[in-house]
């Protein structure tokens, strides 16, 4: 039997453990590049990048986050700097300029982005889907080298409570001789996946930053300017 106080330990354990980890399986991606983000007994993190602040209120606690731009890699960022759970904590502060915002997009922005799209458009053309070829090269019940479409998917969970490291996804593969096989998803690879990064779907990701980027602008400098800029600077 144990403890009151060790019970509580236990469920804050694994509720935030299960919290990092559902952040981990999205693919988030974190930076080293400095902005203005501080924590408790620490030095200033992120400096001149954080364009927007926010809050996330739950039922009895609140977790305070910075939005900021990754100069370096071309990307938007999200990091908590502070929450109601547990005493210390940190502060953040809007410090992005549009200045800086202008320079640096008319300097390097694009190339950058385009580097990052076709990164995150490969990752997601390598991910199992419907409809796509496979070929399996892991795993000890099908014969590695068999190849097909998958053609069934669906997500499955072995752990007893529901927890997200639990999770599989077991897929259906119909060869080109109508030979079925089932198997993971982890152990297939998709088979030419640049076929699906096309032209066409990189400059629609990059227009969607574009505008992102417009908004932040706008909001920054907040004038009648921000429409001349945009026609000069965030055309592609």
């Amino acid at each position: 039997f144990l403890p009151s106080n060790a019970l509580f330990f236990i469920f804050f354990v694994d509720k935030h453990f299960t919290k990092y980890y559902n952040q981990l399986q999205k693919g988030s991606r974190r930076t080293k590049e400095q902005i203005m983000v501080k924590y408790e007994n620490s030095e200033p993190r992120y400096v001149g990048c954080v364009y927007n602040l926010g809050e996330h209120n739950y039922y009895d606690d609140s977790d305070f986050y910075a939005e900021y731009l990754d100069f370096e890699n071309g990307m938007l960022g999200y990091v908590e700097y502070d929450t109601t759970r547990f005493g210390g904590g940190g502060y953040a502060t809007k410090d992005l300029s549009f200045e800086k915002l202008n320079e640096w997009w008319s300097s390097k922005a694009k190339s950058v982005r385009l580097e990052i799209i076709k990164e995150d458009l490969l990752r997601w053309a390598k991910h199992v889907e419907h409809g796509k070829r496979v070929v399996v090269s892991r795993g000890r019940k099908v014969p590695h080298g068999i190849e097909g479409e998958v053609f069934w998917l669906k997500e499955v969970n072995y752990d007893p409570y529901d927890r997200p490291w639990g999770k599989e996804t077991r897929i259906g593969i119909k060869d080109d001789s109508d030979n079925v096989y089932w198997t993971y998803a982890k152990n297939v690879d998709v088979i030419a996946p640049e076929q699906f990064v096309t032209e066409e779907l990189i400059q629609a990701k990059l227009k969607d930053f574009y505008d992102t980027l417009f908004d932040i602008a706008l909001e920054l400098r907040k004038d009648e300017k921000a429409d001349i800029l945009r026609k000069e600077y965030y055309q592609f």
